[in-house]
């Protein structure tokens, strides 16, 4: 408490001590408390209002305020009050405490007051100021905080949503928002606030205080409100802007970083991929796909999003940073959404684009380098071998073939990459360079695969290394160059003139072909961005390269050698022969396929001079890879030269050639 010596206005005659002052002395003042802080002084011709108590010299209360439950107002100097009251309240501060000493003629003199104040009395006041204010004052708005950014400002007709803190001047508690836990939310400048707010609130930025102090004509004036706030009192609110909007707003974009090159932009009815932060406008996080780990993807322009982001996402580019600020009207309205974010609220979304396609999209080659005079490119069912670097489209590095010990390798059109890759290696030069841009339907889809997001646009940048002319359809392998000579009689080992199964596997594991280079399955040392289900590729000069592994041949990666003694004695695969003068006839004893109609001699024969046609599992080829109607061939058949082919018996057949 600071307490001041005695203050003798007009002063005539210092009173000994706390006694009677005699007829002629003034009020005795003892400012026992002064605040640290003095809001205001009142002055002559102010309003105020104030508690006391009234007693005598003895300590009898004659009257209280307190006891009638309502301060005082009155003005101060105009002679509403006893002199003696009027001197002794001027110049007092908002919270400050006096005891006043009135003497008799400067109170109710030698009349005094009947049945409460006898005559010549001397008076006794404690008196605690509440309030001052004056018809003159304006509203005091005090700055607490502003945010070193403002996009706009509080204007009429806005609405706004605002946390506050309401007291009287003397610091009494009468209403706080943040007891609601919810913000106050109202239109400005319509009528539905008090004017001292609707003046206070002009102006204001979404994140700034402010300390508004609303004299009571600019309040609640004469009639108070409720209990709480008392008749002519002065009001002060300290006030938080959460933020505002107008409904007639529409979004507002911020571009932040635009990538340099933005060849297409999106458009309604692409699907987007990307990350973002949602925040309120005084920066509370209420959402981020960065916390899920995975971005949000969705289609614009068809209402599976708020219609704020639906217009804000139109005209992206891919790596585009963009803010996006969108009005209640246009995102969660009056009712919000959740506990995260609240009725009316204005949303900020800091996105981050990925990448966009169209469900319509085909693949896009890019050439960006082609060897001069190349006139033979790659087709489908070549094999092919290939370095490639694949990433997303906002440069992130899924996988690499320079990774691993070798270059990729894949037969085209058969289903071993992604079709989208299959597309951008066709008519490729050896030697060329390209980059592949690959939509999520021609890649990995929704479901994405290891290492790769769901819906994902992939970029491949590719060169081709080498290319092998491919296996015409029906065929498993072919001889590049001359075939080998006396090729009947090298494989009819035991020149019995008939080569049963067991006589060419021989042939087959000498030509390098059919024992596995590796036991294991290749694409387990591939990145999922480019899946290879290996295909057939060939060796020049003869040899026959046979796969070290396929799924359509055993149900679990096994050396080909295995393979083909588990599955089937030539392993149920398909054998095309291209050799002068040699054509192999298919006798009616071989069988008939059930349900077919036709026997195995009843297939084609290839060409003229240089004959082909299927041997042993081409009723299997006809049946519509049917095992049990493959089954029934004949057995005990072998291949014989000048008398036709005869099928071995099948000892067990895959489910899948």
């Amino acid at each position: 408490m600071a307490r001041g010596g005695l203050l003798l206005l007009l002063g005539l005659l210092a009173a000994p001590g706390r006694g009677d002052p005699g007829p002629l002395e003034d009020v005795v003042v003892d400012r026992y408390y002064i605040p640290k802080v003095c809001l205001r002084e009142a002055q002559m011709g102010d309003f105020i209002r104030y508690h006391y108590n009234g007693t005598f010299r003895d300590g009898q209360k004659f009257d209280s305020s307190y006891d009638r439950g309502a301060t005082v107002a009155g003005v101060v100097g105009v002679g509403r009050l006893i002199t003696g009251m009027d001197r002794g309240l001027q110049g007092m501060c908002v919270n400050e405490r006096r005891h006043l000493i009135v003497p008799p003629h400067l109170g109710y003199g030698s009349i005094g007051v009947a049945g409460m104040i006898p005559p010549d009395a001397t008076l006794y006041f404690d008196v605690i100021m509440l309030d001052i204010w004056n018809k003159e004052d304006k509203l005091q708005i005090t700055t607490l905080h502003k945010p070193e950014r403002c996009n706009r400002t509080v204007e009429n007709s806005d609405f706004v949503r605002y946390h506050y803190n309401g007291t009287l001047l003397d610091g009494t508690h009468f209403d706080s928002s943040y007891s609601k836990d919810s913000t106050y939310d109202t239109y400005v400048g319509t009528g539905w606030l008090i004017k001292g707010m609707d003046e206070g609130l002009l102006g204001m930025c979404a994140g700034e205080k402010r300390r508004i102090i609303i004299p009571p004509f600019l309040a609640y004036g004469e009639k108070g409100y409720g209990t709480v706030i008392p008749p002519q009192a002065s009001l002060v609110f300290d006030v938080l802007l959460v933020d505002l909007h107008n409904p007639k707003d529409g979004i507002f974009l911020e571009h932040l970083e635009v990538p340099a090159s933005c060849k297409r932009k999106a458009v309604t009815g692409d699907f987007v991929r990307y990350h973002y932060n949602g925040t309120l406008m005084d920066g509370t996080l209420f959402d981020s796909s960065y916390s899920r780990n995975h971005t949000y993807d969705t289609y614009i322009g068809k209402g599976f999003i708020i219609p704020g982001m639906d217009q804000g996402l139109q005209g992206v580019c891919v790596g585009e940073k963009r803010r996006i600020i969108v009005p209640p009207h246009l995102g969660y309205g009056e009712n919000g959404a959740g506990n995260k974010i609240p009725g009316s609220a204005v949303l900020i979304f800091d996105i981050h684009v990925i990448d966009f396609h169209n469900p319509l999209d085909s693949v896009e080659i890019e050439t960006l380098s082609r060897p001069e005079g190349c006139n033979v490119t790659t087709q489908e069912r070549d094999f092919v071998r290939y370095h490639y670097n694949c990433s997303l489209l906002d440069g992130t590095k899924l996988f690499s073939s320079h990774d691993y010990n070798h270059p990729q390798e894949a037969t085209l059109g058969t289903s071993k990459v992604i079709d989208g890759l299959n597309t951008g290696l066709l008519n490729m030069c050896v030697g060329e360079k390209r980059v592949i841009i690959i939509p999520p339907h021609l890649g990995h889809g929704e479901n994405g695969a290891r290492g790769v997001p769901g819906s994902a646009v992939l970029q491949f940048e590719v060169e081709l290394l080498s290319r092998e002319e491919g296996v015409p359809e029906g065929y498993l392998f072919i001889w590049h160059g001359d075939p080998p000579t006396n090729l009947y009689e090298d494989m009819d080992l035991n020149k019995d003139g008939e080569i049963p199964p067991e006589e060419v596997q021989p042939k087959l594991r000498a030509q390098g072909g059919v024992e596995s280079e590796s036991g294991n399955s290749p694409s387990s040392s591939l990145g999922s961005c480019d899946p290879l289900r290996l295909g057939f590729p060939m060796a020049k000069g003869g040899a026959v390269r046979l796969p070290s592994w396929h799924p359509a041949l055993v149900p679990s990666p096994r050396s080909c050698s295995k393979a083909v003694t588990d599955a089937h004695p030539l392993g149920g695969w398909l054998l095309r022969w291209q050799y002068q003068g040699f054509r192999p006839r298919l006798p009616q004893s071989c069988g008939r396929v059930r349900g077919q109609g036709r026997t195995l001699s009843d297939a084609p024969a290839q060409g003229s001079s240089q004959a082909a046609t299927s041997l042993w599992p081409i009723a299997t080829r006809h049946a519509g890879n049917q095992p049990q109607a493959a089954a029934r061939i004949g057995s005990g058949c072998r291949l014989r030269r000048g008398a036709g082919a005869v099928c071995p018996r099948w000892a067990a057949l895959p489910r899948k050639l």
